[in-house]
């Protein structure tokens, strides 16, 4: 303030009075006094003069629940933002008379000095969109049955067809969707009402025809009479334990590498027992697919069985040579060997013997095998009459 009368004072010696009076001046002080609530006594004096309106005002809300308390601590005129004194921080005031005081507290924006101020108009946001009803489920409907398949007992056939273009065998195994209800596969022709339970559903059907579009061909499977009668050997244990299959596969030839047993239970046509056999449903490693689709597994045998409780097993081996008729073959000659009947008997001997016994006919020598069902005697005799026995089992 003075520096407000600083400045009245230059303005009245502009006018041609006397700035030196200090009668006008107390003229002065006295009506901005009465104006302002006080000259020189900063906002708080200026707050002061409208108190009475402030606390009738306050005096409203102290009777309402959180209604803040009347302060007139230096602290509080500090931290006041609207600089006015007594003012809880935060407080818009009313002058609206009554109980209305409270209301209009909480709707008006805030205030200097108690004036009132119209309210802004809320905001009304977008309502909130109701929840749509759940869609009924339509009851699945299946589609027309496919037409009859090859029979379970062509199963290899199916394998082999797999193998050598297993992107062609997509569209087969595609064919089989429309048949799946959520996680339950219903029989494609109609062969029983009752579906099949699924872990994965159809999403593992779509994975098998990327599966497909993305695998290399292998050569077909040389079929094995011995790994068809080891397959027949596990049919009819059913759920008796059996042999290993490289077990039962050794009892009938000479089996070099691995040798492994894939079977399929409850499918009555081949492409769905093979289509089961290549999804692995639930089992995330793929163990059967990635046997069928080996292309080291170049042998293999089938056997089925029939009825409610169908299966098919298939015997695969890396490599399979048949036991020959039991009995005795004998050749002394040149080489390459030229009787049929002897190279069978010779080749069906375990590595290096074939490999060591050629050499020893190309010297000159006569072999003779004594073939047996579980063993064989090999007697190698010498141009100068020595001779030497091998005996080789097979168990």
């Amino acid at each position: 303030m003075a520096g407000f009368r600083k400045d009245f004072a230059a303005l009245k010696m502009a006018g041609g009075e006397d700035s030196s009076s200090d009668e006008d001046d107390d003229d002065i002080s006295k009506k901005m006094a009465s104006r302002f609530g006080g000259v020189g006594k900063g906002r708080a004096a200026q707050g002061a003069a409208f108190e009475p309106e402030q606390k009738g005002a306050l005096d409203a809300l102290r009777s309402q629940k959180g209604a803040g308390t009347w302060k007139t601590t230096s602290a509080a005129r500090e931290a006041a933002p609207s600089g006015v004194a007594g003012f809880r921080v935060g407080t818009n005031v009313s002058t609206v008379s009554g109980g209305g005081a409270a209301g209009a507290v909480d709707a008006a924006p805030k205030t200097a000095f108690g004036a009132r101020m119209t309210p802004a108009t809320a905001y009304v946001g977008p309502a909130t969109p109701s929840k749509a009803a759940p869609v009924a489920k339509a009851p699945y409907a299946p589609p027309a049955p496919l037409p009859a398949g090859k029979p379970l007992a062509a199963l290899l056939d199916e394998v082999d067809a797999f193998r050598s273009d297993p992107r062609a065998y997509a569209s087969t195994v595609a064919k089989f969707r429309p048949f799946y209800d959520g996680q339950n596969f219903h029989c494609p022709r109609g062969d029983s009402t009752t579906p099949r339970a699924t872990l994965e559903g159809v999403e593992a059907l779509d994975e098998l025809v990327a599966f497909l579009g993305m695998m290399k061909a292998a050569k077909p499977l040389k079929r094995a009479a011995g790994l068809d009668a080891a397959a027949k050997d596990l049919v009819d244990a059913k759920a008796a334990k059996a042999p290993s299959p490289a077990v039962r596969a050794a009892a009938y030839g000479l089996v070099e590498g691995a040798v492994v047993d894939v079977v399929s239970r409850k499918a009555l046509r081949a492409d769905e027992a093979l289509l089961h056999l290549l999804l692995c449903d639930g089992d995330k490693t793929r163990r059967v697919r990635r046997h069928l689709a080996d292309p080291k597994l170049t042998r293999g045998g089938v056997s089925c069985a029939s009825g409610d409780e169908a299966v098919a097993v298939l015997t695969l081996a890396t490599t399979f040579r048949p036991h020959p008729t039991p009995g005795k073959r004998t050749y002394g000659g040149k080489v390459p060997v030229s009787d049929d009947e002897f190279l069978e008997v010779l080749l069906a001997l375990p590595e290096p013997l074939p490999s060591d016994l050629l050499s020893k006919i190309k010297a000159g020598a006569t072999v003779e095998i004594d073939w047996a069902k579980t063993n064989a005697k090999v007697t190698a005799t010498s141009p100068d009459g020595s001779s030497e026995e091998i005996a080789v089992d097979f168990s």
